[in-house]
């Protein structure tokens, strides 16, 4: 049973950015199998003390999901909602595919104000 969030030394986030069909999300999958599959919502029902989280193809589209990013990247612990309750997460890596750099998710999701700010914190 998965009891505290963890820290981790530096940050978890990887990202894998390219065109479509460079296999970005096979070369994740591959190397990590038992990964957890992370939809792109802020729901981690079914998570189970993972080490490794995957999330494919993540978009431009999902409004806040830079927020949530930096969250789950970051080295502090942190937990995750679940339908009812937040589950303590276990990730020592955090894996997302992409078809866009973070520069180009983080200028569409976030003010011009902010966008520094968050890229620093994405890019530690």
């Amino acid at each position: 049973m998965i009891h505290e969030p963890i820290a981790v030394d530096g940050l978890r986030g990887h990202w894998l950015h390219g065109k479509p069909g460079v296999e970005k999300t096979r070369s994740a999958t591959g190397k990590y199998p038992n990964c957890y599959k992370k939809a792109q919502n802020k729901w981690w029902d079914g998570y189970a003390g993972e080490s490794i989280v995957c999330m494919e193809d993540v978009d431009n589209l999902n409004d806040g999901i830079c927020h949530l990013l930096k969250n789950w990247t970051d080295r502090y612990p942190v937990t995750g909602e679940s339908k009812g309750g937040t589950v303590p997460l276990q990730h020592t890596a955090f894996v997302c595919t992409s078809n866009f750099t973070i520069e180009e998710l983080v200028n569409a999701q976030v003010s011009e104000g902010k966008r520094e700010q968050m890229l620093e914190a994405l890019e530690r």
